[in-house]
């Protein structure tokens, strides 16, 4: 993966352009149009966006319905990925030949299904209260030097060897025995035996996506973590150059794709009820840095300059009405009549507010780690590197997809 450093720290293409700048301040937020729960916002520190932006799913409609704010790992999932990626030797480099750490919400969502959920005081206790993990990015780059020439992973058979990726990663994150040994003892020394197959998680430390319920549907139904992430769509388009980890069951949520005209439409307008019932929502989008306007680090059109790929949480939006009333982003907006109005055709979305993964130093005024994105920035077409790991170039807008429940989840609460 290429980091790009621009105003923020950026990556490339499929990395899913990610980035960081330091701080802290502001707790949890449940306030804007749409009350959608959230826990502080992170900075990460290497490519991992996609992780960041899928933690913070799982903690939002944690929250919602428990009203518990979890502190999750990041980094049990970020080491997670990187034995799965190395072991199974599938797009571990990019096309320049560098470590790839870049993935999609459906990949995050797997290795929570395959390996649970952990609190960040249990996986990495020093780095239980900080916003940035600076063991991620050290062990990324112990990751990069083993990866390369005469390194101890620098070959196809040594990367297919799951002890020997192990032993790099383990050393990598510096992890202490009790940790290495209840991974050990939970999912064996190859971490070939997963939820999937009959792990069963510590009750320590661990949270089990079966026992964790995140929603109640119209018919009673409560639906569970593991419900609403699916399963993998074995009938997904895979290629040479693409696994976007799509997922299918009856409460899966799902990547929806905004390049066809046609079907974007229907897909903002799920959006917007998704956000309207208090849902966050995982996207992908395309923050290009020339467009960046300081203090507020919020994007503009049209889209110019340097950019990449990038994975966030969508949490409110403001809208202009039929009729010109305008409903700002961060007011509350608890009246019915108001909340249908927009849904109509007419109605127009002025910009999407996202909860980031850059830290909590910038942002809009009383919602510092929330990046504000206009409208027009994220529909503006232009060419750019297509979501995929041979990075073609394609004409496309900023809104690349939206990850959104299936219609079994109209009228769901928390």
């Amino acid at each position: 993966m290429l980091v790009r450093h621009l105003v923020l720290a950026g990556c490339s293409a499929l990395a899913l352009a990610c980035s960081s700048t330091t701080g802290g301040q502001d707790g949890t937020r449940s306030d804007d149009v749409t009350n959608v729960s959230q826990t502080p916002a992170k900075d990460q520190s290497i490519g991992n966006c996609w992780l960041y932006a899928t933690l913070g799913w799982v903690e939002s409609l944690h929250l919602a319905h428990s009203g518990e704010e979890l502190n999750l790992s990041e980094s049990y999932l970020t080491y997670l990925a990187a034995f799965t990626r190395i072991t199974t030797d599938e797009f571990v480099f990019d096309p320049r030949g560098e470590w790839n750490t870049g993935d999609f919400f459906g990949q995050g969502a797997e290795l929570v299904t395959r390996y649970g959920l952990m609190d960040e005081s249990a996986f990495i206790a020093s780095e239980a209260t900080l916003d940035r993990s600076a063991r991620q990015e050290r062990a990324n780059e112990a990751i990069i030097r083993a990866l390369a020439p005469g390194g101890a992973l620098d070959t196809k058979e040594k990367r297919r060897d799951p002890r020997a990726v192990r032993a790099v990663l383990d050393a990598a994150y510096a992890l202490p025995p009790e940790i290495v040994d209840v991974m050990t003892k939970t999912f064996g020394e190859d971490l070939a035996r997963t939820r999937h197959d009959g792990a069963r998680l510590p009750a320590e430390g661990f949270h089990d996506p079966a026992k964790m319920v995140v929603a109640k549907l119209a018919d009673g139904h409560e639906v569970t973590l593991d419900e609403a992430m699916g399963e993998l769509d074995p009938a997904r388009e895979v290629s040479s150059v693409r696994d976007r980890k799509e997922r299918r069951g009856p409460y899966a949520w799902r990547r929806v794709e905004l390049e066809d005209p046609g079907a974007r439409d229907e897909a903002v307008l799920r959006l917007k009820k998704t956000l309207n019932a208090g849902f966050a929502v995982p996207i992908d989008w395309y923050p290009a840095f020339d467009s960046m306007r300081m203090p507020a680090g919020s994007f503009h059109a049209p889209v110019r300059g340097e950019g990449g790929w990038h994975a966030s949480l969508a949490h409110d939006y403001e809208i202009e009405l039929p009729g010109g009333r305008v409903l700002a982003a961060g007011t509350p907006v608890t009246d019915a009549a108001l909340l249908r109005e927009t849904l109509a055709p007419t109605s127009t979305i002025k910009f999407l507010r996202m909860k980031n993964s850059w830290g909590r130093e910038i942002g809009p005024l009383g919602a510092r780690g929330y990046t504000d994105a206009m409208w027009d920035y994220l529909m503006w077409e232009f060419s750019r590197a297509r979501i995929d790991y041979d990075e073609k170039k394609v004409e496309g807008i900023a809104l690349g997809a939206v990850v959104l429940p299936p219609p079994s989840w109209d009228g769901a609460t928390h």
